[in-house]
């Protein structure tokens, strides 16, 4: 393969083949029996070797798949079957291939390193608490998470710039000054050697893109959400903020954007999972007792400074753009409002609906410091 095809993006092969593999290919019958033949054998161990993908579904031949397309770049590759052409099923295979994109994206970026964290704590000690966390927790929430993110951009310059995003990494100055020098030989002789030339430099460029992100990963710890970033580019995926495909909802709509998106999974599962209607019994009812010595809830500053002085720094923030850097590095002087959220949520709440609290946890989006908060409450 590498002597035959050299200098290719990938590879495409679509031929009518005699090959049965009753595992691989599904459709595979000889005398109405699965059957899986010697070739078809070899075939899946060349597939296998060379990373190819088998797009035909569905039989092409009496109940036989025998028309295959296969190729090592199935995310562009499609194929179809039509109805049949004397005794062959009529294949349409599609190559899709996306056009450049670029996007401009306009980002915050915070100066930790130029921070006033003395300054921070110091503002954060000397605020009087009970004057934010006094409401429910919903609205003691938002307002500990806005004067929060307030006070920080006091103390933490904050820089705005301009990322470009292009779902074509490796088209830079060089390949598009060699496009257009192929454009402006269009009905020369020259073209031929332009056209080539041109192809050249952008598979040229495509493979440097692909060793420096292969050598970048080298450098991310395994798994981390960049070292996965990078990984799907590699394999030539689309650079997208979401990898959900279109859903279609019950009236048969197609549902494209993530917003709505979002809302479909949202309606589908609080559909799915929602308690049966309550069922009473008027013969057996007992008067709850309560037994209380005292109203106060044994969470304290202590056990709030713990939690937050394990957060990770490095985590992503969460719909409140608020940063886990900041708790961490303010662990000391927040404790108090956090423990004063925890304790607001057993009063006013846990003993109402434990759903408030799930949804406190997911709208601050930190699944670290929810998942300890939580120990936090229930200790």
């Amino acid at each position: 393969m590498a002597r035959t095809f050299t200098g290719c993006y990938g590879y495409r092969y679509h031929r009518g083949l005699n090959v049965h593999h009753q595992y691989w290919l599904k459709h595979a019958y000889i005398n109405n029996k699965p059957h899986t033949s010697a070739a078809g054998r070899k075939l899946y161990a060349f597939c296998g070797a060379y990373n190819f993908e088998e797009r035909v579904k569905k039989p092409t031949r009496f109940g036989n798949l025998l028309d295959l397309v296969l190729t090592d770049i199935p995310q562009h590759v499609t194929a179809n079957v039509h109805p049949q052409l004397a005794d062959h099923a009529f294949i349409v295979a599609t190559l899709t291939f996306d056009v450049p994109q670029h996007v401009a994206v306009q980002r915050e970026f915070w100066q930790f390193n130029k921070a006033d964290w003395k300054g921070l704590n110091s503002f954060f000690s000397a605020t009087d608490w009970r004057t934010i966390v006094f409401d429910d927790v919903d609205t003691a929430t938002a307002k500990v998470t806005d004067f929060i993110s307030s006070a920080a951009r006091r103390f933490i310059p904050v820089s705005t710039r301009t990322v470009y995003k292009s779902t074509h990494p490796w088209i830079n100055k060089r390949c598009k000054e060699a496009v257009e020098e192929k454009r402006r030989a269009e009905g020369l002789p020259i073209y031929g050697d332009k056209l080539k030339a041109c192809s050249e430099v952008i598979l040229e460029e495509f493979n440097m893109y692909v060793t420096r992100t292969r050598e970048g990963m080298k450098k991310l710890p395994r798994g981390s959400k960049r070292w996965w970033t990078m990984a799907k580019k590699l394999a030539t995926r689309a650079d997208k903020n979401s990898n959900i495909p279109p859903l279609k909802t019950s009236d048969k709509e197609w549902v494209m954007d993530a917003e709505s998106k979002a809302n479909l999974f949202l309606k589908t599962f609080t559909g799915k999972y929602s308690l049966i209607p309550a069922e009473y019994n008027e013969y057996s009812h007992v008067e709850p007792t309560v037994e209380r010595t005292s109203n106060f809830l044994p969470i304290r500053s202590r056990h709030a400074k713990e939690v937050m002085k394990n957060l990770k720094q490095d985590s992503g923030t969460g719909p409140d753009l608020l940063a886990a850097k900041v708790l961490k590095h303010c662990f000391s002087s927040l404790a108090i409002p956090f423990a004063m959220l925890a304790r607001l949520i057993l009063k006013t709440e846990f003993g109402r609906q434990c759903g408030k609290f799930i949804g406190y946890c997911l709208y601050t989006k930190r699944r670290q410091f929810s998942m300890q908060l939580t120990t936090l409450v229930y200790t």
